[in-house]
């Protein structure tokens, strides 16, 4: 999509880092942005910054992992006849626990935002940009689904997924004329690790690493990028371009690698009862 002057692209959690980086990357362009995310007061600065740039742009809480929410978004969307160009499925979560030591309560959480939000809002928005043979999908995996990376297993694997996904939508939709991007960073200044929950691990261990990371506008001048090219998958940090590329040229190093990180990682791990309560109460009372 090489014009991005009045298109309109619709971020999911654009309240802050990535997303809200990736919605005034865009409105710089010219485009209006609709914005989704379940913090209201930093939807509403999105929406101040990104009028100062003179395109519209349109916030509304609504969580991804709820259907029948997004179906309403999508609904209230039609009837204003808002058509979307470029849909970023940018909102995500985090949790640090050994597998083994991971509830299905949270299992349930990191699935029903990381995979079931994008599902939601391509189920909603695509059939559209199909109808009208125009647009483009930008899906936020991650470094972790190139590599299943130890401690962080359960996010990994949800970031799989959305790899998984993205490569299988770009197959089939480039007949309708859609592009599909799927983005998979390393390690970013956002608050997600703030944000993230503890099972035996606690990931906010990593903050000296987010402080050394890139940017969130780096990486949504990436995603513009990626958009007008329609490029099928990129790798904003070194990091995550290394991880891919020793995935491929060298897949029993990584193995070893990876496995040798958990060991080491082990110590750091506490108490299962500690970090989530009583494993016997929480398997009972898991929904």
């Amino acid at each position: 999509m090489r014009v991005l002057k009045d298109r309109t692209v619709l971020i999911t959690g654009a309240a802050g880092g990535i997303g809200r980086a990736t919605a005034l990357a865009f409105a710089r362009e010219g485009a209006s942005i609709v914005a989704a995310d379940i913090d209201v007061e930093g939807l509403a600065a999105l929406e101040t910054a990104v009028r100062a740039h003179g395109v519209d742009c349109r916030g509304r809480r609504v969580d991804v992992s709820n259907a029948t929410e997004v179906q309403d978004f999508a609904a209230e969307l039609d009837a204003s006849a808002v058509e979307i160009d470029v849909l970023v499925n940018n909102a995500g979560v985090l949790a640090g626990g050994f597998l083994l030591d991971t509830s299905l309560e949270t299992w349930r959480w990191l699935i029903g935002i990381n995979v079931m939000g994008p599902i939601h809002f391509n189920h909603c928005f695509v059939p559209g940009m199909v109808a009208r043979r125009r647009g483009h999908v930008v899906n936020i995996a991650s470094g972790a689904g190139i590599i299943g990376l130890p401690t962080i297993g359960a996010y990994s694997a949800t970031k799989f997924a959305v790899v998984g996904l993205s490569q299988a939508m770009r197959a089939e939709l480039a007949m309708h004329g859609i592009g599909v991007t799927v983005v998979c960073p390393g390690v970013i200044k956002t608050d997600i690790v703030n944000a993230a929950r503890k099972e035996t691990i606690d990931p906010k261990g990593a903050h000296g690493l987010v402080h050394r990371g890139l940017s969130p506008e780096a990486v949504a001048a990436q995603i513009v990028a990626a958009v007008r090219q329609n490029t099928a998958q990129i790798f904003p940090t070194v990091e995550s371009k290394f991880g891919y590329l020793m995935s491929r040229v060298s897949p029993l190093l990584v193995r070893s690698a990876m496995t040798l990180c958990a060991r080491l990682l082990s110590s750091q791990r506490t108490d299962a009862s500690d970090a989530r309560g009583d494993r016997s109460s929480a398997h009972a009372n898991a929904r």
